[in-house]
């Protein structure tokens, strides 16, 4: 077979598909046999480029659509196109508008924040709050600290003068004792001077030393029997390691109740007053005045303004108390206060008024220039042989205060509206005499419980004068942080303690106990100031809204 040879001259233009037949050579088994002619005449063949392949124009594909959306998707490519992309890209497809729902969830998101930033807030000024009340503790608690630590260093002062004090009245009375030997050897006879003694004669000797040290001179060694014996003071000295015989009765400071039962004890007689007074308010029946006699009317304000003061039975006596009671219920409890608060002002529950002042002249007297426990062991002791002699002085005593409670009461619901015919003593006292007995008995057990059981201090049981100025280091308002507490006392609901304690007691140069007294307000009394009248016409104003 011949071979075929051929030479074959084609015109390709650039750019066409003829490429591929100068890439794959589809005539390669055709020339082979002669190669060599065709090397030679076909240059161009062999020259041209060689085509990528298809796996290669895959990838450039995907690498220029991965291109093109990485520039439509970044923000930072610029949104300008080249003519060509005009038609493959429109403009809208370069902003995507978010959802109603996606706007929505945004919102719900940024009302939560706000919520729990709001409850964030709260709680910070909570705490805030709780801190300065914790602080406010802390100061108040170094406060009470310094001050017992100042207690404490006053005690030590009086400790060491009464151990330097004790001294040079031990050597004094030794000197005393020697004296008044010496004074009994020469009352029982004179002796010559050749009879003296060794020891006459030292004894002499010391009583000059005696009178060097006493500049006035109280004691003398020798004295002119023509003449009496002069009189001596003998000084009693409280220092003394064995008192005399029957004094330790009044040196004993042993109380039988302590300063908290006190304050608990009149506090609890506080609350039966209140119990008692707010009973007897809705147990009464206000019908109003016109039924009431001018001369019954002049009668019960003479009576409350006597005992209440004249501005208080005003106020009572121009209000309807038909629908606010409150005034009606003060003015009985203060006029079952100020009977409770004679009762336990007065020396012995029962003795006549003459006799009681006498008794507590004495006292006053005696716990001035006394030790506190000599006083208050004097007054426990006449107590209980007053008692001893009369048993049935104080019962006649509680039955008189019952009436006298009410017998207050009974002007007071005049002057608020209550029917006479309902204010009759015998009628006050079926309804409220049981309870009015039991506030009476447990203030006369209050009065045993001062006067007797407690020796090292005296607790006075105090009201505040009507008339005076609010003061709030002694008393304290019955409407607390409502009213303004400010002005004048109307009237005193509540009964206060105070303590009262001699201190630093010592013998002076004229016989008589030096000392200093400390006043200690332990309960405050609660009062009603002159502007109730205004506080209670706005309280009903604020509940009508």
């Amino acid at each position: 077979m011949m071979p075929f040879k051929a030479n074959i001259r084609v015109q390709v233009p650039k750019g066409t598909s003829v490429e591929l037949f100068a890439l794959k050579r589809p005539f390669a088994s055709l020339l082979s046999p002669d190669r060599s002619t065709l090397d030679g005449t076909l240059p161009r063949a062999h020259s041209l480029p060689a085509l990528p392949s298809q796996s290669d124009n895959l990838a450039r594909g995907r690498g220029a659509a991965r291109k093109r959306r990485g520039d439509q998707s970044s923000p930072s490519v610029s949104t300008e196109r080249s003519p060509n992309d005009k038609s493959n890209h429109s403009p809208q497809s370069s902003r995507v508008e978010p959802s109603n729902a996606v706007l929505a969830s945004i919102r719900r998101e940024l009302d939560a924040t706000r919520s729990e930033l709001a409850r964030y807030r709260s709680d910070a000024t909570k705490l805030a709050e709780k801190y300065n009340a914790l602080e406010r503790a802390l100061e108040e608690a170094n406060d009470a600290v310094r001050s017992r630590d100042k207690q404490i260093e006053d005690l030590k002062r009086e400790r060491d003068y009464a151990m330097a004090d004790r001294k040079p009245r031990r050597s004094i009375r030794d000197l005393d004792r020697r004296a008044l030997g010496f004074d009994a050897r020469q009352s029982s006879g004179t002796r010559s001077p050749s009879s003296r003694t060794a020891y006459d004669s030292d004894h002499d000797h010391e009583l000059d030393d005696l009178s060097s040290l006493k500049s006035a001179g109280s004691y003398r060694g020798r004295r002119n029997k023509s003449l009496p014996p002069a009189p001596r003071v003998v000084k009693a000295t409280y220092h003394d390691e064995h008192p005399p015989p029957g004094g330790e009765i009044f040196l004993n400071k042993t109380d039988s109740w302590s300063g908290v039962q006190v304050i608990q004890a009149v506090q609890d007689l506080n609350s039966e007053i209140l119990q008692l007074s707010a009973g007897a308010t809705e147990s009464v029946t206000i019908q109003g005045r016109e039924k009431t006699s001018q001369a019954r009317m002049n009668q019960a304000t003479k009576g409350v303004s006597s005992r209440l003061g004249a501005p208080f039975a005003r106020l009572l006596a121009s209000r309807d108390h038909s629908e606010e009671p409150t005034l009606l219920q003060f003015g009985l409890q203060a006029c079952v206060a100020t009977c409770v608060k004679r009762l336990l002002g007065v020396f012995c529950v029962g003795l006549p008024l003459q006799t009681n002042d006498l008794f507590l002249q004495i006292h006053t007297h005696m716990h001035a220039t006394e030790p506190q426990a000599t006083s208050a062991r004097w007054r426990a002791l006449t107590l209980g042989h007053l008692r001893t002699l009369n048993p049935q002085l104080e019962e006649a005593a509680v039955q008189d205060f019952i009436t006298q409670i009410l017998r207050a009461w009974a002007d007071v619901l005049v002057l608020c509206g209550c029917a006479p015919s309902e204010l009759t003593p015998d009628r006050l006292r079926t309804r409220f005499g049981a309870q009015t007995q039991r506030v009476v008995h447990s203030a006369c057990a209050l009065a045993q419980i001062l006067h007797e059981d407690i020796m090292s201090t005296n607790f006075e049981v105090t009201l505040s004068e009507q008339g005076r100025s609010f003061n709030p280091s002694c008393m304290t308002n019955a409407f607390g942080t409502f009213g303004e507490s400010s002005g004048a006392v109307l009237c005193s609901t509540e009964l206060g303690l105070r303590c009262v304690t001699k201190k630093n007691a010592r013998a002076a140069a004229d016989g008589l106990i030096e000392g200093y007294v400390d006043s200690t307000m332990l309960l405050l009394p609660k009062v009603i100031l002159e502007g109730v009248a205004d506080v209670l016409d706005g309280k009903d104003g604020t509940d009508q809204y």
